[in-house]
C-alpha cells in the first residue's frame, strides 16, 4: 500500500485541510450601501427634543414611518379626554378595564341648560354617621391599632329643593344603609382609595342597633369572646352628586362642631368628598372584601355595567346587599362642588344644626343616638368629645 501523504494524515487526525489559494484569496464582499436615519419614536414635545428616544429607520422608509407616526399621535390625542376620566384601581385591576363614565348629559340636564335652570345633579341627600368598633376582647380603644373596623350609616332624606321633590325617593328612619369599611381609615385628599361593602339595606333602626351592639360568641380555643359595641365618631349631612361624568359623595360634619383628634385619625375632616363607584359583580372581588356572593342586581342594572369593572355609583345600587363601593379621596370642601350642589349641602348643614339645637337642647353628642333611636346606655359616646379612652 502506498504511504499516506502528509495532508491525508493530518486530515485523519482531525486537522483541517489547508484552504485552496482561490478560496483564500477571494475578495471581501463590499459593505452594504443602505443608508439609515435616526427618527423619533414620538412627536410629542417636538421631534428634535434632546434626549428623546429615537429609532433607526432606512432612509427610503422614513416618509412612510413619519406618516404612520403622525396618524398614531392624532388618534392618541382624540382619546386623551376620555382617558383622563377613566379611574384605574392600583394593584387590583388590569389597566385595560376602565371605570365607566357618563359621556353624554341626560336629557333632563340638557333641557335644564336650555331653560337657563341649574341641572338636577343631586342624586341623593341625607344624614351620615361614622362609627368604629374595637377589636375582639377589647372594651375600649386607645389608638387605631385597637380598632377592628369602621361603619358608615347613610340615612337618605327627601330633597330640600322644591323643584326636586317629584323625583325624590321618600325615605325615613326605617330606610338606612350600613357600609362596612374594613381598612378602618377613610381615604384622604390626594387620591387615597378604599373599598366599602353595603351590608344592610332598607334597614330599620332596630337593624342598625343590632349591627352596632355588642356581640358574644364562643370559640373552641378561647371560649367565650366579646365583640364590644361600636362607638360613634361623628354625624353630618351628605349629598351624592353627578359632576363632570363622575359621581361624588360630599359631606359636612355637624357633630362634633369642632375638628377632633379622632376625626383626623379616621381620615375625616369637617368637610370632605369622595369619587364613588360601584363594582361590576361579574368580576371577582379582590382585596380585603370577599363575599360568598355579589349583589343580586336586576337585569336592567346589570346591563348598565356592561363590561366595565367600575361604574359611577347610583343610589339604586346601594339598595342591594353586598354592593361594593370604591371611595377615592379628592379635594375637601363644599367650595369644590358645583354651585347648585354646594347650596344644597349648605342648606342641609344649617337644617341639621337647627334640628340638633331644637330637639336636643344643645346636647350634640346625644344627637347621634336619638337620630337612630339607639340606646345611649349601650353605646359609649365619649369619643365624640374628640379623645381616645
Amino acid at each position: 500500500m502506498a504511504p499516506e501523504t502528509r495532508s491525508h494524515a493530518h486530515h485523519r487526525h482531525g486537522h483541517l485541510r489547508p484552504q485552496s489559494d482561490a478560496k483564500r484569496n477571494s475578495p471581501t464582499p463590499p459593505p452594504s450601501t443602505k443608508k439609515y436615519v435616526m427618527l423619533p419614536v414620538s412627536t410629542t414635545g417636538g421631534e428634535s427634543k434632546i434626549g428623546s428616544k429615537r429609532r433607526r429607520v432606512p432612509v427610503d422608509q422614513a416618509d412612510e414611518y413619519m406618516r404612520r407616526l403622525h396618524e398614531e399621535e392624532e388618534k392618541n390625542k382624540e382619546n386623551v379626554a376620555q382617558d383622563t376620566n377613566d379611574i384605574k384601581t392600583k394593584g387590583e385591576e388590569p389597566e385595560e378595564k376602565k371605570v365607566k363614565t357618563e359621556a353624554e348629559p341626560s336629557t333632563t340636564d340638557q333641557a335644564a341648560k336650555n331653560t337657563g335652570q341649574p341641572p338636577k345633579t343631586v342624586l341623593e341627600e341625607g344624614l351620615i354617621y361614622f362609627f368604629f368598633r374595637p377589636k375582639v376582647g377589647l372594651e375600649e380603644a386607645s389608638s387605631m391599632e385597637d380598632v377592628q373596623r369602621t361603619y358608615i350609616i347613610l340615612r337618605p332624606l327627601p330633597f330640600t329643593s322644591s323643584d326636586m321633590k317629584d323625583s325624590v325617593k321618600k325615605t325615613g328612619k326605617d330606610d338606612c344603609r350600613s357600609i362596612i369599611i374594613p381598612k378602618k381609615t377613610l381615604p384622604t385628599v390626594g387620591g387615597g382609595r378604599l373599598i366599602g361593602l353595603v351590608t344592610k339595606v332598607h334597614a330599620s333602626v332596630d337593624d342598625i342597633t343590632d349591627q352596632l351592639d355588642a356581640e358574644m360568641y364562643s370559640t373552641k380555643t378561647r371560649g367565650e369572646r366579646t365583640l364590644a359595641s361600636a362607638r360613634p365618631i361623628a354625624e353630618g349631612v351628605y349629598v351624592l352628586t353627578k359632576e363632570d361624568n363622575m359621581h361624588f359623595l360630599s359631606y359636612i360634619l355637624t357633630v362634633p362642631q369642632e375638628e377632633t383628634e379622632i376625626e383626623k385619625e379616621f381620615g375625616l375632616s369637617q368637610d370632605g368628598r369622595y369619587i364613588v363607584s360601584a363594582r361590576n359583580p361579574k368580576y371577582p372581588a379582590m382585596g380585603p372584601i370577599k363575599t360568598p356572593e355579589g349583589p343580586k342586581y336586576s337585569e336592567d342594572i346589570l346591563e348598565e355595567f356592561q363590561d366595565y369593572r367600575w361604574v359611577p355609583l347610583e343610589p339604586k345600587y346601594m339598595d342591594y346587599q353586598n354592593c361594593t363601593i370604591l371611595f377615592i379621596g379628592t379635594r375637601h370642601g363644599p367650595e369644590d362642588l358645583q354651585e347648585e350642589n354646594a347650596d344644597e349641602l349648605m342648606t342641609l348643614e344649617k337644617e341639621n344644626e337647627e334640628r340638633i339645637k331644637k330637639a336636643f337642647h344643645g346636647d350634640a353628642a346625644q344627637a347621634v343616638f336619638n337620630d337612630l333611636h339607639l340606646k345611649k346606655s349601650t353605646f359609649v359616646d365619649k369619643d365624640l368629645k374628640g379623645t381616645w379612652t
